[in-house]
C-alpha cells in the first residue's frame, strides 16, 4: 500500500474540493436531460441547457407581450434592449412590438435591424419603419431593395411607396425589373402609393410582364395614379397617356419657353 501516494491524494482533494465540486456540477448539468409532458401525453427527455434556455426565452417572449401594450419610456427602453436578443425569435418579437408602438425612438433599431442576418428580422424591419414613416428610414430602404432575400426587396418596395419620398421613385421603378416576381409585385404596388404620376409609363410597361399578378398590380396602380380604368390593356393605356400626359406634369417640369411659342401662334 502506497501510503504517502494516499496522504497526497486526500490533502489534493481537501484543498482543491470546491474546486472540484463545480467542474462536477457543470459537467454534469451539460449532460443532464428531464423529462417533461409533450403532446398527446407522450413523455421525451430534453437536455437541461437547452430547456433552461428555451424556458428563459419563453419568458422574455411573455414580457414584450405585456410590454407592447405600453407606451411609456421604461417599456420602449426595455424593448430596445430585447431587439438585440441572442434569440432569434424574441428579437424580431421585440422588433415587432416596437413598430406596433410607432415610437420614434424605435426607428434606429429597426433601421439597424435590415441588416440582421435573420431574414425575417429584416423583413419585419422593413415593414415596421413603414408603420413609423420616419424620414431617416428612406435611404436604408433604399439599400434593402438590393436584399439577398427577395421578401425583404418586396417588403422594402411596399413600405417605400406607402412613405411616398420622392427619393424612393427611381430606386423603385428599377425594381420593376427584378428577377423574382414576387418583388415585382410588391414594387408595382409601391408604386402606385406613391401615386406619382412619372411611375405611369413604367408600369405600363409593366402590363407586359409574364407574371399575372405583376400584371394585375401593375393596373391597379395605374388605376391609383391616374384615377382611369383599362384594366391589363398596355395599348390602350399608352394611348390614353399620350393624350393626358400634360395633364399630370408639374408645372416646374414644363419648359417654360413652351407657354411663350403658344401664345406668339
Amino acid at each position: 500500500m502506497n501510503t504517502g501516494t494516499d496522504r497526497r491524494a486526500r490533502g489534493f482533494v481537501r484543498r482543491w474540493w470546491p474546486l472540484l465540486a463545480i467542474v462536477a456540477v457543470l459537467g454534469l448539468t451539460a449532460l443532464a436531460v428531464i423529462v417533461v409532458p409533450h403532446e398527446g401525453g407522450v413523455r421525451r427527455f430534453v437536455r437541461l441547457p437547452g430547456f433552461l434556455e428555451d424556458w428563459r426565452a419563453r419568458a422574455r417572449l411573455r414580457e414584450i407581450s405585456e410590454l407592447s401594450q405600453r407606451t411609456d419610456a421604461d417599456a420602449i427602453r426595455r424593448l430596445l434592449v430585447m431587439n438585440s436578443d441572442r434569440n432569434d425569435e424574441v428579437r424580431w418579437t421585440a422588433t415587432l412590438a416596437l413598430w406596433g408602438i410607432k415610437d420614434p425612438r424605435a426607428v434606429g433599431p429597426l433601421i439597424a435591424a435590415l441588416k440582421d442576418t435573420g431574414a425575417d428580422m429584416r423583413k419585419w424591419a422593413a415593414w415596421g419603419l413603414g408603420n413609423i414613416k420616419d424620414p431617416r428610414a428612406i435611404e436604408p430602404l433604399i439599400a434593402a431593395l438590393n436584399d439577398t432575400d427577395a421578401d425583404v426587396r418586396g417588403y422594402a418596395a411596399m413600405t417605400l411607396g406607402v412613405m411616398k419620398d420622392p427619393r424612393a421613385l427611381e430606386p423603385l421603378i428599377a425594381a420593376l425589373e427584378d428577377t423574382d416576381a414576387g418583388v415585382r409585385t410588391g414594387v408595382a404596388l409601391g408604386l402606385g402609393n406613391t401615386k406619382d404620376p412619372r411611375a405611369v409609363e413604367p408600369l405600363i410597361a409593366a402590363l407586359n410582364d409574364r407574371d399575372e399578378q405583376v400584371r394585375e398590380n401593375a393596373a391597379g396602380a395605374l388605376a391609383d395614379i391616374t384615377g382611369v380604368h383599362y384594366g391589363q390593356d398596355p395599348e390602350k393605356w399608352q394611348k390614353w397617356w399620350e393624350e393626358n400626359k400634360a395633364r399630370y406634369e408639374k408645372p416646374e417640369a414644363r419648359n417654360p419657353n413652351d407657354e411663350l411659342n403658344t401664345k406668339r401662334e
